[in-house]
């Protein structure tokens, strides 16, 4: 039975949604339920089932056609130097980031796939989302502080803080759409929620590396173009560091996908040692 299935009085509610509600029906004063409304309308990929996953393929897409375009930048600035300084080593220079692009595109196209998949696979339940929604509550404040610094004079890098901030919220306020974790009103042991709040963090990075992959290699991509002008211009040099910036964020799916199995291979094994160590005590 779906969520769209019927009962006697009505529709059928999310297990989330269920949860959510029991536990704000323990206790309830006007500042808990003014903060409560205030996240719940930060739960919008709740109610656009699916926006989620379009963003991201839009990004990944994004930023797959930016790192060959990155690439490109990098051979057409070799040949327009060789043909200025009468010498073919600035080609060389070029076909080495063309290369160097080409192999960081499949590994970012083949890792972002697979992180993906990772998460799908593996869902995560938790009995209560008070944690969640304390660290999203803790996150939106502080975002909004970065941008009042940053309007008052505190220049951008207080705003790209806030900016990194609201995605944070974003993900504890929405864990089942984003990091396939749910939320549930019963039949979730005490260990399997702590396991994943425990986790839940490498989770996000994980979830998020397409998105930072498909900004990053855009910004790398408009980079490489002001800084090849510049060039030109004889104001100075910037597509050797757009290039160095796409080549990191390009290897971060792949980066992020290792770490992430290292971690839950720790996570796996200090599990088993409790268990070990627990049916050792009732032998």
């Amino acid at each position: 039975m779906g969520a769209a299935d019927q009962e006697e009085g009505g529709m059928v509610e999310p297990q989330e949604e269920q949860g959510l509600k029991r536990e704000r029906e323990v206790v309830q004063t006007p500042v808990v339920g003014c903060i409560d409304w205030t996240l719940d309308r930060l739960r919008f990929f709740q109610s656009r089932e699916g926006l989620f996953e379009r963003i991201r393929t839009l990004l990944v897409t994004v930023g797959l056609w930016a790192s060959l375009g990155v690439g490109a930048l990098a051979l057409l600035f070799g040949i327009v130097e060789a043909f200025r300084w009468k010498s073919f080593y600035p080609v060389w220079m070029g076909l080495g980031g063309v290369l160097a692009m080409v192999v960081v595109h499949y590994c970012a196209a083949r890792f972002v796939g697979a992180g993906r998949r990772i998460i799908a696979e593996q869902p995560q339940r938790m009995s209560s989302g008070a944690v969640l929604d304390c660290l999203g509550l803790l996150a939106v404040l502080l975002a909004i502080t970065g941008v009042i610094a940053g309007v008052t004079g505190g220049g951008w890098l207080p705003v790209i803080i806030a900016c990194a901030l609201a995605v944070v919220a974003l993900f504890c306020l929405n864990p089942r759409e984003m990091v396939n974790t749910e939320i549930v009103a019963e039949n979730v042991s005490a260990g399997e929620t702590g396991l994943s709040i425990l986790t839940f963090g490498i989770r996000c990075v994980l979830a998020a590396a397409p998105l930072l992959f498909g900004i990053g290699l855009a910004v790398c991509a408009v980079w490489g173009v002001v800084g090849m002008i510049s060039a030109w211009a004889g104001k100075g040099f910037g597509l050797a560091e757009a290039l160095a910036g796409a080549v990191v964020l390009a290897l971060l799916p792949l980066i992020t996908y290792v770490f992430y199995l290292f971690y839950m291979m720790a996570v796996d094994f200090y599990l088993a040692v409790l268990r070990t160590a627990e049916n050792t005590r009732r032998d």
